[in-house]
């Protein structure tokens, strides 16, 4: 024996021999949760899609970016959120995450829905107030 003390940082003599009863299904843990991005993304949008109903009948062109970035949100939200659940499903995702991620895409769907029939309408609306010289004529 040496005339210094056993390393107290070192690896234990057993480690590993657990015949794989604990080992990690993956390497440093599971993936970081996204759920209040994903909600914060929802919820916006839907706040947004609701909101911009007015600008359909009395300003079209105001209300087309504001449907847009409802819609930009909305998507974005959908995608991370299919993408997060999926990895809870498959246990590469933190599981804690879960109901508030659920949310969040469940308000990204209406808000995206609320979105892109409020785009339709301000894009109808403009254009056809362009094809009847709805600019040329008097107020």
């Amino acid at each position: 024996m040496s005339d210094f003390p056993e390393n107290p940082y070192s690896t234990p003599a057993n480690f590993g021999d657990d015949d794989g009863k604990y080992s990690p299904q993956f390497a440093g843990g599971p993936q970081h949760d996204r759920s209040s991005s994903v909600l914060v993304m929802g919820l916006i949008s839907m706040i947004l899609g609701i909101l911009g109903a007015p600008f359909v009948l009395c300003c079209g062109c105001i209300g087309i970016p504001v449907h847009l970035i409802a819609a930009g949100l909305g998507i974005a939200a959908v995608v991370m959120a299919r993408s997060d659940l999926h990895g809870i499903a498959i246990g590469i995702r933190d599981p804690r995450g879960e109901s508030n991620t659920r949310l969040g895409f469940w308000f990204a769907v209406t808000g995206l829905v609320f979105a892109m029939l409020e785009l339709l309408a301000s894009v109808g609306f403009v254009a056809f107030g362009i094809a009847t010289n709805g600019f040329e004529g008097e107020f």
